[in-house]
């Protein structure tokens, strides 16, 4: 192989390598990800598709590291500012630190009253977050979506 070419495949290596670990990159397409299962499952009820929401999405990251720190557990104020007439939350626990979102959207598509939430018509808006950390002595993700209404 000429060095010029045994150059450019090791520098390709290594931006795989990093564009593999990089925690921004993997946050948007993740949260991408979890947008597009639970759009597809309003899409399956004839709903419209939710909107990445900004404000929404740092709400629901707030709150997965808050519930790293005082435990497992809905919001008692949903704190995603003014603006907003209606917003609701779904969280998910997950053991370990693998960002899984299709198990993430099967037990909120299997539960009733997270189902019903999501085939909400009058949300239109969505925000994504998460957050690795340690709960109850056990690496977990835990998972938070806000949807939201103007």
């Amino acid at each position: 192989m000429p060095p010029r070419t045994h150059i450019a495949v090791h520098l390709a290596s290594w931006f795989a390598v990093l564009a593999a670990v990089c925690p921004a990159s993997a946050k948007a397409g993740t949260a991408a990800n979890l947008i597009q299962r639970i759009n597809h499952e309003r899409s399956r009820a004839g709903l419209e598709p939710l909107h990445s929401n900004r404000r929404l999405s740092g709400a629901a990251t707030r709150q997965s590291r808050r519930q790293l720190r005082t435990g497992f557990g809905h919001a008692t104020n949903l704190g995603s500012g003014r603006g907003f007439r209606r917003v609701a939350e779904l969280i998910a626990r997950q053991r370990g630190w693998r960002l899984n979102t299709a198990s993430v959207a099967l037990g909120w598509r299997s539960s009733p009253t997270h189902r019903s939430l999501i085939e909400t018509g009058s949300y239109s808006l969505i925000g994504v977050g998460w957050a690795r950390g340690r709960l109850d002595g056990s690496l977990t993700t835990i998972w938070t979506v806000r949807l939201g209404a103007r």
